[in-house]
């Protein structure tokens, strides 16, 4: 038993969901204790084996499991709890315990308690598969892929970054890497750190695993480039002309910034703010008041909302000041997969915004075996784009820009 893995049916592929709901009911399956092994689900009320013809999505895969075997982890705890616990202590200068709903600062013996059992963080963000960054440059280049073979249509731009011996962090999603993929990246930018992570929160989520690397190794620069590989080819090349399609191009990019410091974003789509394009914000208000109360202890200034389409942008790095790695863990754990329920999207997609949170997790619940619980689950599922904003990931694109303006710099379009 020791080799089967506790499982939540939430998480479960669809398709051996689906199969379990032909013999029982969603009330019996929730309350299932399940453990999985293989292609073997074991019900421990019952003692009872279900055996599959084929693998189930396999929660014993360690790919991105941290392995404690002979190595020290010096865990944090849970994300959650972590967040809270920084409001009142610097983490950087406290040492604490974990024991069930408790937390104990070492040294002055002080208790702090939770009314739910609080975990130790045993996520692993990303996987370092090398890391060459052996001579530190003023700026940071982070390429985010999420499809190689989009990155294949972008050669021509990293021959250019090739020249402009800068770092460059390249982070991948999982299942993109293979060993000639890595060996190129590896030969054409020098000076450089290659990570995988995993497929969460599409783009935002790369970034923010991005930016956790740089944290937990300490490396601050004065400006951050953010390329990706978006799929639309048009966009995209219209995006890194502007951006990064010369090495001029960069140097003047640079050079702006440099010679106006308001300027804390140069970016090469449009820009839209609260007071010309309100449509852009107003279904994501909630989440960025959230983002505002939880990040910034400070409520919404709507006046401050701005952002610009797609994400591409050269950024002053003190942008990015308050996503400390408290603050990194804490957003990577609301990012969205194709299992997880974003509220907000899912309240606007049914038309239900009039309930609370609780009610619409309920709504879920009661309707999962016909709902979407997110806008990737229903691309997923169904192959159309349906309602392609409004999830936690969207709202922190804006969000971004709204930092931007609360440093009291300003965005500027190329």
């Amino acid at each position: 038993m020791d080799r089967f893995e506790p499982y939540h049916f939430g998480n479960l592929d669809d398709e051996f969901a689906f199969i379990l709901k032909k013999y029982y009911s969603l009330q019996e399956i929730n309350a299932f204790h399940i453990r999985i092994f293989e292609n073997i689900l074991y019900r421990e009320e019952k003692e009872e084996y279900i055996y599959f013809d084929k693998h189930i999505q396999d929660p014993t895969n360690t790919k991105f499991k941290i392995d404690l075997k002979n190595i020290h982890i010096d865990f944090k705890i849970d994300p959650s709890y972590e967040k809270v616990l920084s409001q009142y202590y610097d983490l950087n200068k406290v040492q604490y315990s974990v024991s069930k709903n408790c937390i104990k600062i070492k040294g002055n013996d002080e208790f702090i308690y939770f009314d739910s059992i609080v975990k130790r963080d045993k996520i692993k963000y990303y996987n370092i598969i090398y890391n060459q960054l052996l001579s530190k440059r003023e700026n940071i280049f982070l390429i985010q892929v999420g499809s190689f073979e989009t990155l294949k249509k972008m050669y021509r731009y990293l021959d250019i970054l090739e020249d402009v011996d800068q770092n460059y962090l390249i982070a991948v999603v999982e299942d993109q890497l293979n060993e000639e993929n890595s060996k190129y990246l590896r030969e054409k930018l020098k000076n450089s750190a290659l990570i995988e992570v995993k497929n969460k929160g599409m783009d935002i989520g790369i970034f923010i695993a991005s930016l956790l690397f740089l944290r937990d190794h300490n490396l601050k620069y004065k400006y951050l480039v953010k390329i990706h590989t978006k799929t639309d080819d048009q966009f995209r090349e219209h995006v890194c002309d502007n951006l990064i399609g010369s090495k001029q191009c960069i140097r003047d990019n640079f050079s702006k910034m440099d010679n106006d410091p308001s300027i804390g974003m140069l970016n090469g789509t449009l820009i839209f703010n609260i007071h010309n394009n309100r449509s852009f914000f107003h279904n994501h208000m909630r989440y960025l008041h959230e983002l505002s109360q939880s990040l910034l202890n400070k409520e919404l200034n709507e006046h401050n909302l701005e952002f610009a389409v797609g994400t591409f942008f050269y950024s002053r790095f003190d942008v990015f000041d308050i996503l400390d790695s408290v603050n990194l863990r804490y957003l990577y754990n609301k990012l969205n997969d194709f299992t997880t329920l974003d509220t907000n999207w899912y309240a606007l997609f049914y038309h239900i915004q009039y309930k609370n949170d609780e009610q619409i997790k309920e709504h879920w619940f009661n309707n999962q075996h016909k709902n979407f619980s997110n806008n990737l689950h229903l691309q997923y599922k169904t192959e159309c784009q349906g309602m392609r904003d409004n999830m936690i990931e969207h709202a922190l694109e804006r969000f971004f820009g709204y930092i931007n303006k609360c440093h009291g710099y300003k965005m500027v379009e190329i």
